[in-house]
């Protein structure tokens, strides 16, 4: 995915990565504007053009022409991303029961601090303080939970 907030700055430079001078003569694409115009048509040839070579191929050359980019990524190839992992964006949760799986702990940071992360609730685990502070006294918790109303 390529995403330019200016996008001005970085067409020529796509272009020329990607081997296509004739898309910069095209006046169809001269201007955002007219690249927003026009865009079905050059989606496809921007499609066309990623298409003749792997991605491998794309990162050193996206990289060198400083185009600010990233490849959509399975959720298993985030956990081993070296950007990923180096910003903190991949957290550890453990359970009660001592296992652990690794669990994205979002993109926004404050202060340079990845989010904590933490297990959900086990089922049922909060209905005796949830239906107290409801109002529910202890006969009444245990007689939802005999009847088979609550966890």
């Amino acid at each position: 995915m390529i995403c330019c907030l200016q996008p001005d700055k970085y067409w020529r430079g796509v272009c020329t990565l990607l081997g296509r001078p004739d898309l910069l003569a095209d006046e169809r694409f001269a201007s955002l504007a007219d690249r927003a115009a026009n865009s079905a048509v050059l989606t496809s040839e921007l499609e066309a053009a990623f298409a003749t070579r792997p991605l491998a191929d794309w990162r050193a050359l996206l990289d060198a022409h400083h185009v600010p980019w990233g490849p959509y990524q399975r959720v298993d190839e985030l956990l081993e991303d070296p950007a990923v992992t180096a910003n903190g964006y991949i957290g550890t949760v453990t359970r009660a029961d001592g296992t652990s799986f690794p669990l994205p702990t979002g993109a926004v940071q404050f202060d340079e601090c990845p989010a904590a992360v933490t297990p959900c609730p086990e089922l049922g685990e909060h209905t005796d303080e949830v239906l107290g502070s409801l109002g529910f006294d202890w006969d009444a918790i245990v007689d939802l939970k005999v009847k088979g109303a609550v966890l």
